[in-house]
């Protein structure tokens, strides 16, 4: 994208830029067109950013719709993010999208630390200590409780790598010459992080290999549903969690092309105050 060459320097987050070429705009009609690389005016005001389903009115299935956005039109849905609206909103999209997250990984973290867990439970000849149903169904629920501070532990994980991803942003922003700053870096990524429910579910995968491993531990002989299928699931499994990572870094670095010069309306003004109550 090329770098603003209006001779006038934009002086805050508010001042005017045309999106496409980052061309200073104040003081030219609405309805004329960027006179550095003819984009219409108009598709650079802040009234044109609608904002995303979650913005216009936060509810579950506004959650979904815009993760499928985010994860199969992301230009389209960072062309349609608002900047301008309360920070909470922002905030809730990332706990709710980071929650679902961690709750999708919470199993298979906490089977794998039982794993871990029971991985001594052998006899001294080398053997395998014979276990009972019981004991099983009590793995089972041990595996559960594991899965409750391992859904915290990974809700915590992704928080913090979804954190120093916008915190890059803002840095590379600043290298750039972009109006990328903390508001504009924390709407990327929280519509980004649709990217770890993508890779939370690719790990859930996982859970049903990983249980054949947990009952070889606790039983004397092999389980009898161990098989192929549940080995090639895994391995799908993986792929689709590293799938997720990868579309979330690559949301973030199309939000700072296409966010590079994006403009929201000053506090107080009239588009404001329309766009807070629609």
């Amino acid at each position: 994208m090329p770098e603003p060459t209006s001779a006038r320097p934009w002086t805050d987050a508010f001042t005017l830029l045309c999106e496409r070429c980052g061309y200073v705009l104040d003081g030219i009609g609405d309805q004329a067109a960027c006179p550095e690389c003819g984009t219409p005016i108009a598709r650079s005001l802040p009234a044109a950013r609608i904002g995303t389903a979650w913005q216009r009115a936060p509810s579950a299935g506004a959650l979904l719709r815009t993760w499928s956005s985010a994860l199969r039109r992301p230009h389209r849905t960072l062309d349609a993010m608002a900047f301008d609206r309360p920070p909470r909103s922002t905030r809730r999209l990332r706990r709710a999208t980071l929650a679902v997250a961690g709750l999708l990984t919470a199993p298979t973290i906490g089977t794998l630390a039982l794993l871990i867990l029971e991985r001594p439970r052998r006899s001294p000849t080398g053997g395998m200590y014979q276990w009972s149903p019981g004991s099983v169904i009590g793995a089972m629920m041990l595996a559960l409780v594991l899965a409750i501070p391992a859904w915290l532990a990974c809700g915590g994980v992704y928080a913090a790598l979804t954190h120093v991803e916008a915190r890059g942003l803002v840095l590379f922003g600043r290298q750039r010459h972009a109006r990328v700053d903390r508001i504009i870096a924390d709407t990327i990524v929280a519509h980004g992080a649709a990217g770890w429910v993508v890779a939370a579910a690719g790990l859930a995968l996982c859970l049903p290999f990983l249980w054949t491993m947990q009952l070889d531990v606790s039983l004397a002989q092999p389980a009898p549903f161990m098989s192929l299928a549940w080995r090639v699931l895994a391995y799908v499994g993986v792929g689709v969690a590293l799938a997720g990572f990868l579309l979330f870094e690559v949301f973030a670095w199309l939000g700072l092309r296409r966010c590079k010069f994006a403009n929201r309306s000053r506090p107080g003004s009239a588009a404001d105050e329309q766009k807070r109550a629609g």
